[in-house]
C-alpha cells in the first residue's frame, strides 16, 4: 500500500516516484519520508526527508534523515541523525547514532552484517552529549503523534517479546543508549536480538544506578530484558559511589558484572 500526496506510479514496473510526505506499508513494516522511491516488486527503495521506519512485529520505530530500504537482503539502513526506540513490557530501549543498520532474519538473499560488524571497530570513539539524545527522543515522539504511528507490544508477558523478523540492529557514530537500568555512550554497538547481547564498541561508557563503568569494549547479556551479566574486557575501570558518597574504585584487565533481578 502506498500512499502520497503526488507523484508517479508505473503500473507495469510497479515502480513509484512520490512527494508530498510519502508512505509505503504492507503487513512486516512502513517506510515514510517526505519523498519516496520504491520498487514494489522487489520491495526496495529510498525515503528522503524526516523519515520513520516502523517494524510492527518487533515494536521498533525509527526516525531519521534518509531511509534506504533493500528487501532483497533484509535490510534497512537509517542515515543521519538516527534514533530508534524499541518497546517492550519490561523497558524501552533508545538508541541515537549517525546511521543505523536493522537486519531481518534470513529469508532469501541476505547482506553480510560480520562486514559492518568488523568496520565499526576499527573507528575512533566519539563521545556525544546527553542532550542531543533528549532532541532526538522528543522528535520521535512529536513523529509518533502526529503520523500515528503504533506498534505492537508485550502486555501479556514478563519475557522480552518475540522478534518475529528483526535479528540484528548496528548502531555506529556517537551512540547513545537509554533504558531505565542503564545509559551508555559509545562509537558503535551491535545488538543480537536472537541472543538478547549488546557489544559496545571502541571505549564506551556505561553508567547504571551509582557505578560508572568503561572498558575498550563491553558485553551485555539480557535475561527476560533485564540485566544479567555485564562484561568489560580490557583496561577495565569502575567507579561507584556508596551510601556515604565515597568512590570506590576497580581496575583490571577483565571485570564481569553480575546482576541479580530475583
Amino acid at each position: 500500500d502506498i500512499s502520497a500526496y503526488k507523484g508517479k506510479y508505473n503500473i507495469k514496473t510497479k515502480v513509484s516516484a512520490f512527494q508530498g510526505r510519502a508512505k509505503v506499508t504492507n503487513t512486516d513494516y512502513s517506510l515514510e519520508g517526505d519523498t519516496l522511491q520504491f520498487d514494489n516488486t522487489k520491495g526496495s527503495g529510498n525515503a528522503d526527508g524526516n523519515v520513520v521506519f516502523v517494524s510492527f512485529k518487533d515494536s521498533l520505530v525509527v526516525v531519521s534523515e534518509k531511509g534506504q530500504r533493500f528487501g532483497d537482503k533484509g535490510l534497512t539502513k537509517i542515515i543521519g541523525n538516527t534514533i530508534s526506540q524499541r518497546v517492550s513490557k519490561k523497558d524501552t530501549l533508545l538508541i541515537a547514532s549517525d546511521t543505523l543498520w536493522v537486519f531481518e532474519k534470513p529469508k532469501n538473499a541476505q547482506i553480510d552484517s560480520s562486514t559492518i560488524d568488523k568496520k565499526i571497530t576499527k573507528n575512533d570513539s566519539s563521545k556525544a552529549k546527553s542532550q542531543v539524545l533528549v532532541e532526538k527522543q522528543a522528535k520521535l515522539k512529536n513523529l509518533q503523534k502526529s503520523e500515528q504511528v503504533v506498534v505492537q507490544t508485550d502486555t501479556t508477558s514478563n519475557k522480552t517479546p518475540t522478534s518475529k523478523d528483526i535479528e540484528k540492529i548496528i548502531a555506529d557514530g556517537k551512540v547513545e543508549v537509554y533504558r531505565t537500568d542503564f545509559q551508555s555512550l559509545s562509537d558503535s554497538l551491535v545488538y543480537n536480538l536472537k541472543d538478547s547481547l549488546i557489544h559496545f564498541y571502541t571505549k564506551p561508557v556505561i553508567w547504571n544506578q551509582e557505578n560508572q563503568l568503561e572498558a575498550d569494549t563491553i558485553v551485555i547479556t539480557l535475561k527476560n530484558n533485564r540485566l544479567k551479566l555485564m562484561e568489560l574486557i580490557q583496561n577495565s575501570f569502575v567507579v561507584q559511589v556508596d551510601t556515604i558518597r565515597n568512590f570506590n574504585q576497580i581496575k583490571g584487565r577483565k571485570i564481569d558484572a553480575i546482576f541479580d533481578n530475583q
